[in-house]
């Protein structure tokens, strides 16, 4: 799983088609604002699996 980056400015004016893109490509996407400023989008089925999956790891 690669993480495509994007500056805050970049994503808060093409939102739409990063959503787009997360949602047709099962991309994730890094959006920093400043320095160690920084979120991850991710679709939220792929959010549901790895914390499925971290569970899973932390009860055995």
């Amino acid at each position: 799983m690669s993480i495509q980056q994007v500056s805050f400015q970049e994503c808060n004016a093409q939102f739409s088609k990063i959503f787009e893109r997360v949602l047709k490509n099962h991309e994730v996407i890094s959006v920093s604002k400043e320095f160690e400023q920084e979120v991850v989008i991710l679709e939220a089925k792929e959010y549901s699996s790895l914390m499925e999956t971290l569970y899973l790891l932390i009860i055995r």
